[in-house]
């Protein structure tokens, strides 16, 4: 979601230019504050949270699908309605009209609370239906199977997109100094924020900030976005017959599917965990461990094998976000371990702003926590508002806010904003499922870990360069089955090990290339598995007898997916378009084997499919559509849920 608070006008990229150099060196100050205010800071509770971001769609009566672009009437009305009575779920605009973010109102507060995530998604799916219309639905798909085909959903708000409007004989840009296709015009000039040929500016979210963001991505890189994802080749696949004139962009790739606007990225949907820590060393230490982790996960929640009405060679949106905003740079792979400790395998070079460096080295803030502030702040604002040009940087972080949330990266460190905060980590590679029960699980598996890597001091560190390695392997279609990750290799037999510390391999050479199966289950005398050691982390604590079961039904649904005992959510989905009998085995996802998936998805989702369900989770379809008892509630405060 990001940053959302507005001061005004949002400004052109022209308006900006002339201010970004102060406005980074007032973010660094403004950051330099908050370091002093809060590194010595401890915290002993744990808190965490989920963020799920959802789909909108719409059926008709003749039995099409499209997509529902209302989310900005259903925010309405969901804030008007909590105004008047208690709720669970808070929920937020993303950058598309047609999705909505939810989290819990309240972070969890101890690992009994991992069985109240699945109740809380059951629940806010049920309050979004109360404000949704007989054929409408919300879903948790990562993609839209074909977004940017025609028809385009409609628009029936009356609440416009604001475009940020150059500054008095600024320069809008080129048409990309090419030839434009009569069509491809017509639809450039109708969206003045994305120029897109396939995706109407309507499908954006009318909050000022997505407008500016569009618009000021495609202004500073001087040209519209390119995407391209790799096509699936079937049995039957003509790409001659796939592509038309209107297809041929500047920078499309031989065999690749062409996007040109933000929302082919961020209009995807993803699954985070935002985890709170004692302490900024705790917070460091745990960041770096989950960058190493990010390329399995992804693996492991892989959820997107269409774009654009199109069967793809990969898994997963990743890159496709990645292109859609500044690639290994604000949204990517993490590139740098923050930590000291994970600075000897900092290998890539990363950009820094000398003088941010300065002004963190002059407050005594370490050589590696410096260059990552310094690397977070080169990157120029995006979205400036008029007001906060000239407010007073010794009592407003507006600045750092601006720039801190487009850092899009596969781990996030954030920052103590106010009293009562503590340095958070928040876990983002990770793809939204069909189902609470996924989910909850993946969420539940990642809250785990961090609680087993902090309590045995885990060490994953690999070389920064082959995380970036291992999250492109993650993102090949069928990586479960196809692709190894590297990965640090463990010493001892942990698993019949009693007490002690757990030693990584430190041999001359400890890495070893291991499978998703490999790193999750284990692999004798190399790595004794993820699952394993959340399974020794369990027994090393009190939890009753309930609360365990629940968590090992969750532990061992992710080790049956992780040995292909149980189908990713990419595999399932490809599966149902390739064995839909309209399929014609050429790649092409058609508006009918689209309704058809939806149709199913619905049914499966509300516990009116259980065949789906076992075929999508095997023995663990049971609750699918159930709604749990309600629990008591927890009394935190909401502290996870101030910048997401």
């Amino acid at each position: 979601m990001g940053f959302l608070s507005t001061l005004g006008r949002p400004l052109h990229w022209s308006e900006i230019q002339p201010h970004v150099a102060r406005i980074k060196q007032e973010a660094a100050e403004q950051f330099v504050r908050r370091f002093l205010a809060h590194s010595r800071e401890s915290k002993e509770q744990l808190l965490f949270g989920d963020e799920c971001e959802y789909m909108l769609i719409e059926f008709t009566e003749e039995g099409n699908v499209s997509l529902c672009l209302d989310a900005y009437e259903i925010l309405s009305r969901l804030h008007d309605a909590s105004n008047h009575s208690e709720h669970i779920t808070d929920w937020s605009p993303e950058y598309a009209r047609y999705m909505l973010e939810g989290c819990p109102s309240t972070p969890y507060g101890s690992l009994a609370d991992v069985i109240l995530f699945e109740w809380n998604m059951r629940m806010r799916r049920e309050q979004i239906r109360t404000h949704l219309g007989r054929t409408q639905h919300l879903v948790s798909l990562a993609v839209y199977p074909r977004l940017g085909r025609t028809p385009h959903p409609p628009c029936r708000s009356p609440v416009v997109l604001v475009v940020p409007t150059p500054a008095s004989g600024a320069a809008e840009g080129s048409w990309d100094g090419i030839s434009l296709h009569p069509d491809q015009r017509s639809m450039a000039q109708r969206n003045p924020a994305s120029r897109s040929y396939f995706a109407p500016d309507t499908m954006i979210y009318p909050h000022p900030r997505f407008g500016a963001l569009t618009c000021n991505i495609r202004l500073r890189r001087g040209r519209k976005v390119s995407i391209n994802v790799p096509l699936f080749i079937d049995v039957k696949t003509d790409p001659r017959q796939l592509f038309g004139e209107e297809d041929q962009l500047p920078g499309v790739c031989p065999g690749c599917i062409p996007m040109d606007a933000q929302v082919f990225g961020m209009g995807c949907c993803g699954l985070q965990c935002t985890l709170q820590c004692a302490h900024l060393e705790e917070a460091r230490f745990l960041y770096d461990q989950l960058v190493v982790l990010a390329a399995p996960m992804l693996a492991l929640t892989a959820a997107s094998p269409y774009f654009r009405g199109l069967l793809t060679d990969t898994d997963c949106r990743f890159d496709a976000i990645a292109q859609s905003e500044f690639p290994t740079s604000r949204y990517g792979p993490a590139t740098l371990f923050i930590s000291n400790q994970g600075a000897p395998f900092n290998d890539i070079r990363v950009p820094t702003d000398p003088s941010v460096l300065a002004t963190c080295h002059r407050a005594g803030i370490d050589e590696n926590f410096s260059r990552y502030v310094a690397n977070v702040l080169a990157r120029d604002p995006l979205v400036v508002y008029e007001g906060a040009i000239h407010m007073d940087p010794a009592t407003h972080s507006s600045h750092f806010q601006t720039i801190s949330s487009t850092d899009w990266t596969t781990v996030r460190l954030k920052v103590p904003s106010q009293p009562g905060e503590s340095w958070r980590v928040e876990f983002r590679p990770m793809e939204m499922q069909l189902t609470d029960f996924e989910n909850a699980a993946f969420v539940a598996l990642v809250v785990l870990l961090s609680r087993a890597i902090l309590a045995f001091h885990l060490d994953f560190y690999i070389p920064m360069s082959l995380t970036h390695r291992n999250l492109q392997r993650a993102q090949a279609r069928d990586a479960i089955q196809t692709q190894c990750c590297s990965f640090r290799r463990y010493t001892g037999d942990f698993p019949h090990q009693e007490g002690g510390a757990l030693e990584p391999c430190l041999e001359r050479n400890p890495l070893v290339e291991l499978t998703i199966d490999e790193i999750v289950n284990g692999k004798g005398g190399v790595f004794p598995g993820l699952a394993t050691f959340v399974r020794r982390y369990l027994s090393s604590i009190e939890l009753n007898d309930h609360v365990a079961s629940h968590i090992r039904r969750y532990v061992q649904f992710i080790s049956d997916k992780a040995a292909g005992r149980i189908p990713t959510t990419a595999q399932w989905l490809r599966n149902a378009v390739r064995r839909h009998p309209t399929y014609q085995q050429n790649s092409v996802v058609t508006p009918g084997i689209t309704a058809d998936l939806l149709q199913s998805i619905v049914a499966m989702e509300e516990g009116r499919s259980p065949e789906l369900a076992r075929n999508l989770l095997g023995p663990f379809a049971d609750t699918v559509g159930t709604i749990p008892p309600p629990p008591g509630p927890h009394p935190h405060a909401g502290v996870l849920t101030a910048i997401s």
